[in-house]
């Protein structure tokens, strides 16, 4: 057990979220994509629009001051 806590723990340093979502506004859907970096919490990229598809996410990653290196995870989450 001491094991699996040791890799999360390590593995945290270097885990991103990505988060979708939708609001609704003045009776229209807009979609809300934030990536978030799990060990301080911070958000790191994000944006927003009116069609959920790829350009939302790849805008959100453009945005994203630091580099992923390849030792980084990311997970995905679906809010709503």
């Amino acid at each position: 057990m001491s094991k699996i806590l040791k890799i999360s723990r390590a593995s945290i340093y270097k885990k991103k979220n990505l988060n979708l979502t939708y609001v609704n506004v003045n009776g229209k859907w807009h979609y809300i994509c934030v990536l978030i970096d799990l060990f301080n919490r911070e958000i790191i990229g994000y944006s927003a629009g009116k069609n959920n598809d790829i350009s939302l996410v790849t805008k959100a990653f453009s945005r994203i001051q630091s580099s992923l290196n390849k030792n980084q995870y990311i997970s995905y989450g679906q809010g709503k």
